[in-house]
C-alpha cells in the first residue's frame, strides 16, 4: 500500500514537471514566388515546428536543409509565373489601370491553379487533415476554400500591411477621412481635395478588385471546391485571424479589429548574421555610412529602362558614399567606382551594421 502511494506521488511529480504536449498539424500555403513574401513567414513556421507542431509548407522555396517537423511541398511551376509582368513594370511600359489589374488577376488565377494541380497537394487534400491553415492571400483568394475543406480555422497573412480587400475579410474599419490609400503619398491630416482623391482611389480599387480580380478567383474556387457550401465571399469572411507586416511606429494611429494584428519585424533576428568578410570590411571602412539600394525581390534592377538605369548611374557617380546595389548581373557598363554590385545582399545584416 505504502509503495503504491509512493509510486502515485512520483507519477504526479513527473506529470507536473513534464506535462503532456499536444502538437497541431499546420498547413502553410504561399504560392506567390516572391522571396520576401515567404521569407517573412518562415521564422514563424520554423518556430512552430521547433515547438513540436507538424508543419506542411506549400511554396516555391523548399528548405535547403531538413527541418524537424517541417515538410515541404514545392510548387515550382509558380517559380517564374510573374516574371513577364515584373519586367514590364520595371521597363515602365504604359498600361491602363484595367489592363494592369487583368494581368495581375490572370497571373493569380494561374498561380492558385498550379497549387491545386500539384500532385502532392492533391494527395494531401485527399488523405490528410489539418488543425490550422496559414496562407498568403495576395491574388490567391480561392485558397480560402481550404478552410471548409479541412474544417480548420484560417490565418491570412498580408506581407504589406492592411488594404481594402483585407479589411473586408474581418470587417475592419478604415475611415477614408484620415487613412490614406496605400498608393497615395498623403498623411493622416488630409485636406478636402486630398480626401476626395482618397475616396475616388478607394472606389476604383474596390470596383477593380470585385469586377476584375475576384471573378478569376471565383472560377478557381468553383473548379477545385465544387461541393463547397460557402460562396467565395462567405469563405473569405471565414478567416479567423489576419497577420499584417506593419508596425504602429511606422504610421499614424488607426483602428484594428481584435483579430487583425500587426507583426511587422517578425522576420528580423535579434542578432544579425555575420556579414561576408568583404562586405564587413567595406562597411567597417565607411564611418560616413553607405547607401543600400534595392528594388526588392520582385522587380529586378537589370530590367529597368535604359534611360532610368543611366539616371541612377549618374546620380550615384556624384555621391561621396559607397553604394551597395542589388543588381542581377555581374557586369554593368559605365558603373561608377563607388558602386558595389551583388545579385543578393544579406539585407538585415547590412542594415544592422552601425555604419
Amino acid at each position: 500500500m505504502k509503495s503504491n502511494l509512493i509510486l502515485l506521488l512520483l507519477l504526479n511529480i513527473v506529470l507536473n514537471i513534464c506535462p503532456p504536449m499536444q502538437g497541431a498539424k499546420i498547413l502553410s500555403v504561399f504560392g506567390y514566388p516572391g522571396p520576401s513574401q515567404y521569407f517573412f513567414i518562415t521564422p514563424l513556421l520554423k518556430t512552430l515546428a521547433e515547438r513540436g507542431h507538424e508543419v506542411v509548407s506549400v511554396s516555391v522555396y523548399p528548405q535547403k536543409e531538413p527541418v524537424k517537423n517541417f515538410r515541404d511541398i514545392p510548387v515550382m511551376t509558380n517559380a517564374h509565373i510573374f516574371d513577364d509582368m515584373m519586367v514590364s513594370f520595371a521597363e515602365g511600359e504604359p498600361k491602363s489601370l484595367k489592363d494592369a489589374f487583368l494581368i495581375l488577376a490572370r497571373a493569380g488565377q494561374k498561380m492558385v491553379s498550379n497549387v491545386f494541380d500539384n500532385p502532392e497537394v492533391q494527395q494531401m487534400m485527399d488523405n490528410e487533415s489539418f488543425d490550422l491553415i496559414i496562407m498568403d492571400i495576395l491574388t490567391s483568394e480561392a485558397l480560402v476554400g481550404l478552410g471548409e475543406h479541412f474544417h480548420a480555422p484560417m490565418v491570412a497573412v498580408s506581407t504589406f500591411g492592411s488594404s481594402g480587400f483585407m479589411d473586408e475579410m474581418v470587417g475592419n474599419p478604415s475611415p477614408l477621412s484620415y487613412i490614406p490609400h496605400m498608393h497615395l503619398p498623403f498623411g493622416n491630416h488630409m485636406a478636402l481635395w486630398e480626401r476626395m482623391i482618397n475616396v475616388v482611389m478607394e472606389v476604383v480599387d474596390k470596383i477593380s478588385f470585385h469586377w476584375l480580380m475576384l471573378p478569376h478567383q471565383e472560377e478557381v474556387y468553383k473548379k477545385y471546391f465544387p461541393n463547397a457550401k460557402m460562396s467565395l465571399n462567405e469563405a473569405r469572411q471565414n478567416v479567423s485571424l489576419v497577420l499584417l507586416n506593419d508596425h504602429f511606429s511606422l504610421r499614424a494611429p488607426r483602428p484594428y479589429v481584435p483579430n487583425m494584428i500587426e507583426v511587422g519585424g517578425m522576420h528580423i533576428k535579434r542578432q544579425a548574421d555575420p556579414l561576408p568578410q568583404d562586405l564587413q570590411q567595406v562597411l567597417d571602412e565607411s564611418p560616413e555610412g553607405v547607401i543600400y539600394f534595392s528594388l526588392g525581390s520582385n522587380v529586378k534592377s537589370e530590367d529597368l529602362d535604359k534611360h532610368v538605369l543611366n539616371a541612377f548611374l549618374e546620380a550615384f557617380r556624384e555621391l561621396k558614399f559607397k553604394v551597395l546595389w542589388k543588381f542581377e548581373n555581374d557586369e554593368l557598363p559605365n558603373k561608377p567606382e563607388n558602386v558595389i554590385l551583388r545579385k543578393w545582399f544579406p539585407q538585415p545584416s547590412v542594415l544592422a551594421h552601425p555604419n
